[in-house]
């Protein structure tokens, strides 16, 4: 799947539904805090792809596959 700045706004809605949701059942929380990582990585994924910086770019991928872990 091609990652674009549309995929994380939608990760990120969904991240904010299921902190809103969480806040009122805490079964919910596994749901939020997967979202939450799957943003973050998303977002170094992006990072990466617009870096022109090879050392950040590797940074940023570094951090990305760390979040997934």
């Amino acid at each position: 799947m091609e990652i674009g700045t549309h995929s994380l706004s939608v990760l990120e809605r969904a991240r904010e539904k299921a902190a809103r949701i969480a806040l009122v059942d805490p079964r919910a929380l596994p749901v939020f805090e997967r979202l939450e990582k799957e943003v973050v990585a998303m977002s170094a994924k992006l990072a990466a792809k617009t870096e022109t910086d090879p050392v950040m770019r590797a940074r940023a991928l570094l951090m990305a596959e760390r979040v997934c872990a």
